[in-house]
């Protein structure tokens, strides 16, 4: 722990050290830790095809039951515990059962009434440790049991956005600086609506009478019950304590280091930059989704090899936001969804791109295993097929 003046000059300290060997956009810390730092750039220069074989030892495929109280929708996400499989999209929270994929209840509806959500969460709606699923109406996050009911709220502060759970009885909630000038870049807070501790804003866009809104604008994820934070127009990944913030990982992007002091300008060009749009973890390795110049990129850091590898773009994966990996036999490519405490990376196939799929390669069927055959009578209007594959780890 230190005092705020000791945690400045550090913070001045690591921007100099972080200039030099980086020359590239603003970057900050509080700790004298600097994170390992992750060649983007070069990667992204050097990109080639990623296969999920390549970064998995195992994978299942568990098709979702399809029927009209379970159609899922737009912007899904999916999440995994030991035994259930909950999709998340902009209006449902819906359970399955993880090994045959039967429809077992919607959690929480989207209402006015008592208990009843406005909008489903993007960011880290699901708790794996307590197996809470969060929803929101107005300032208030709800947290419902798997049963479906609602065994948690907790009252949002004014002004604040995403949060990310620090423990069972504290949060970290981002500011996302709308209009410039923000001197707070995160807040900590409990239960009770008390504000614990507040982290500066080091850096710095023009004030603009406009509101500037990119969402989401940071993310959350946790590894080991730690949390972790980015945001939009950064390049660090930060470990969130209760009362200090590290930096975990550097994104070294180069010249497509989207500035923040364009981030209340009307110029800005994003097409010109590295726009992340994901980050994810696990034991072994960082993913990172990413859009430049309309196109959507996935780049894995190897943490145990040390390496950086971006995935060549690839058609057949367009508005894959969270992510996307080649799938095995040339089949449609796995989409992103969620990583778990087991390492498991959690997927998702499309109904109407595996449909395509087949239409359009009849003479390859015979070539591909029995799990991807199972695949041929998907319809257009199924739910997706989930992918669950076992990750590689840092000990072999």
């Amino acid at each position: 722990m230190f005092k705020a003046r000791t945690m400045n000059r550090i913070y001045d300290l690591y921007i100099l050290i972080l200039f030099i060997i980086l020359s590239c956009s603003q970057s900050e810390s509080t700790n004298e830790s600097s994170g390992a730092i992750i060649n983007l750039n070069e990667a992204f220069l050097n990109r080639y095809p990623i296969y999920i074989n390549d970064i998995s030892t195992s994978y299942e495929y568990v098709r979702l039951e399809t029927k009209e109280e379970c159609l899922t929708g737009v912007r899904l996400a999916v999440y995994s515990s030991d035994n259930y499989l909950l999709t998340v999209d902009r209006e449902r929270m819906l359970l399955f059962n993880r090994n045959d994929g039967k429809f077992i209840r919607k959690i929480g509806h989207m209402g006015a009434g008592p208990g009843e959500f406005s909008r489903t969460y993007s960011v880290m709606p699901f708790n794996e440790v307590n197996n809470l699923i969060y929803a929101r109406r107005n300032k208030v996050r709800y947290g419902y049991s798997f049963d479906g009911q609602l065994k948690d709220t907790l009252v949002i502060p004014e002004l604040l956005m995403e949060i990310g759970d620090i423990n069972d009885t504290l949060f970290a909630a981002f500011i996302p600086d709308l209009q410039g000038g923000e001197k707070y870049k995160l807040k900590i807070f409990n239960h009770n609506d008390s504000l614990i501790k507040a982290f500066p804003n080091y850096l710095s866009a023009p004030n603009t009478p406009a509101f500037f809104v990119w969402m989401p604008n940071s993310w959350y994820y946790r590894l080991n019950h730690q949390l972790y934070f980015f945001q939009l127009f950064n390049d660090t990944v930060f470990q969130i304590g209760i009362n200090s913030i590290a930096p975990r990982f550097i994104l070294d992007m180069g010249q497509y280091s989207p500035p923040y002091e364009l981030k209340t300008s009307r110029d800005f060009q994003p097409a010109n930059y590295f726009m992340m749009r994901t980050i994810q973890e696990s034991s072994r390795y960082l993913f990172c989704s990413f859009n430049f110049s309309g196109k959507n990129y996935t780049a894995i850091y190897d943490k145990m090899k040390k390496t950086t590898s971006v995935n060549d773009y690839c058609p057949d994966a367009a508005g894959s936001v969270r992510g996307f990996l080649r799938n095995e036999y040339d089949f449609i490519p796995l989409e992103f969804s969620s990583i778990n405490e087991n390492d498991e990376l959690i997927c998702t196939l499309n109904a109407i791109k595996i449909k395509q799929w087949f239409d359009l390669n009849p003479e390859k069927v015979n070539q591909l295993p029995e799990r991807l055959k199972a695949l041929i009578n998907v319809t257009e209007t199924d739910n997706p097929v989930i992918v669950i594959a076992k990750l590689n780890k840092s000990q072999q």
